[in-house]
């Protein structure tokens, strides 16, 4: 038998160090070949119930025969049994299915992802998410209100309003998004926001916004006001444009002369937008003593008005002013009052010379957008 006691100390501490070392090589393999094994199962496992699951949408609500005879989702009688070979009581199964369920309501439209909501339903998939967004973890109430929002599934109105107060920031964004996709008055949050409502986030409420069909699209002058958080008066100027909501047209003028520069940018772009002709001459008295940046707004937004009250005044901008913006912008304008602008164009093109005959051309080529 192997023994190291009549060694000097010295080769008893390498053969010590090099049996560790042994051992933890082989114990490195052994892992990294029972992971790989693992993940193989799982796999071979998911791929499979994945083919199971597809299946079994397809054949029961996709190509249900009563569906497609005109029967409405309410009146249809799923047959639950089919799915009774999946073992939905774990949750890798579980997910695997609502993960289907949500793409192929994504990918469909009508009749067929009512369908499948009512299946979501009828197998109590909804009892998860309901519970967690109950959780005291951001991260398991932000997963539960998205599969409740992607579902359709109504989640009580004061216990949103309480998320969207959240301390933390995804939790209380999601809960917005949940508010817009789900009430009946999709922005009774407006009066809680305390944080500012970010850019990226403005899109996805606009866009949960445009995929109701339940609802019609709420007035957005009613938010138009100092009461209300900067962002979501910013946000409610966009979206008014967005939606030509000509009544908000008298409080937009109001915010012209706002404090804040970026209310004053957001409502003369919207006058603009909203072609607010009425607004025109108080855009121009207002033009002399505003910073560069709301200048150039007020430029654009002349040319979207497009009326040809204003050509005297963009002339002179173009002519005058020494700041090459300021004369991209007013040719610009110019150009988009189209006919009302037709002999100006003509002859600008003709007398100027150097810089402002370049761009002057260039405002010309319908190709060229900045």
């Amino acid at each position: 038998m192997f023994t190291i006691a009549g060694y000097p100390t010295f080769i008893k501490v390498a053969l010590i160090i090099i049996a560790i070392a042994f051992a933890g090589v082989l114990c490195c393999f052994i892992t990294i070949v029972v992971l790989r094994l693992r993940t193989r199962i799982t796999d071979r496992r998911t791929k499979w119930h994945l083919h199971l699951i597809d299946h079994l949408l397809t054949q029961e609500i996709v190509m249900n025969e009563q569906l497609h005879k005109g029967f409405a989702p309410d009146e249809i009688e799923l047959a639950l049994e089919p799915f009774n070979v999946l073992p939905l009581h774990k949750q890798w199964c579980r997910n695997l299915l609502v993960q289907r369920i949500i793409y192929y309501r994504r990918g469909l439209s009508g009749n067929t992802t009512r369908l499948l909501r009512k299946l979501y339903m009828s197998l109590h998939l909804y009892r998860k998410p309901e519970y967690q967004i109950t959780s005291f973890t951001p991260k398991e109430i932000v997963q539960g209100l998205s599969e409740l929002c992607s579902m359709d599934v109504a989640i009580d109105k004061d216990y949103l309003m309480s998320l969207a107060r959240h301390h933390n920031r995804n939790v209380m964004e999601m809960a917005r998004c949940a508010s817009v996709r789900l009430l009946r008055k999709p922005f009774c949050f407006f009066k809680e926001v305390k944080q500012p409502i970010l850019p990226w986030e403005r899109l996805e409420l606009l866009r949960l916004l445009s995929l109701r069909t339940d609802i019609t699209i709420p007035s957005f002058a009613h938010w138009i006001s100092r009461r209300y958080h900067p962002s979501v008066v910013s946000f409610c100027i966009r979206a008014a444009a967005c939606y030509q909501q000509f009544e908000a047209i008298p409080l937009l003028v109001a915010l012209l002369d706002s404090e804040d520069l970026q209310l004053r940018a957001d409502a003369v772009n919207a006058l603009g937008k909203l072609m607010a002709e009425n607004a025109e001459e108080h855009l121009v008295n207002m033009y002399a003593q505003q910073p560069e940046a709301i200048k150039l707004e007020i430029l654009k937004a002349l040319g979207r008005i497009g009326s040809g009250h204003c050509l005297y005044f963009l002339e002179r901008e173009f002519l005058q002013s020494e700041d090459f913006d300021v004369r991209k912008n007013s040719a610009r304008s110019i150009v988009n009052h189209k006919a009302f602008a037709m002999n100006l164009v003509k002859r600008l093109t003709i007398n100027t010379l150097g810089l402002p005959h370049q761009i002057m051309l260039h405002s010309l080529n319908p190709l060229n957008r900045n």
